[in-house]
């Protein structure tokens, strides 16, 4: 099976709410093409729906070392790991944030969808469906939240 054949499996269930399918098709995906963001991405919304923080936390990492100088990752890991309750995580994500954008978790981060200086302006979800996933986690309150506990 291709890649491509994979990812539509992984849309199709996902589609029907069939996210332990999605998960295991998305993987498939990644097995054959594994330097493409896109499809880890969409692994950690699926690990994400399915309250898998760990997996979800993995694939996120392995976005940043794919495109080291987006800070989003970097948000994403912040707030994965804020989820799951490693302070010590948090401080180190947020602050991998910060060196790339000195403003995350600032005062300029009020709307849940727009981080830091604007990296995001063209693209302004953390996730393909932002509504959908927000019950998930609010990256910019989570990373003001860690601001406030002393790790940023």
């Amino acid at each position: 099976m291709t890649s491509m054949w994979a990812r539509q499996l992984y849309e199709v269930y996902s589609a029907n709410g069939d996210y332990h399918e999605a998960a295991r098709a998305i993987h498939r995906a990644i097995d054959r093409e594994p330097y493409l963001a896109e499809y880890r991405e969409k692994a950690a919304a699926t690990h994400l729906k399915l309250g898998d923080f760990a997996a979800a936390a993995h694939a996120v990492r392995a976005m940043s070392l794919l495109e080291p100088d987006r800070v989003i990752h970097h948000v994403r890991l912040a707030a994965i790991y804020h989820r799951m309750g490693d302070s010590a995580n948090v401080a180190k994500a947020v602050a991998a944030a910060r060196k790339i954008d000195p403003a995350v978790g600032g005062h300029r981060c009020r709307q849940p969808h727009v981080i830091g200086t604007g990296e995001f302006q063209t693209r302004r979800f953390a996730f393909h469906d932002v509504n959908r996933l927000s019950k998930a986690f609010d990256q910019a309150r989570v990373v003001r939240d860690a601001a406030g506990l002393g790790v940023a």
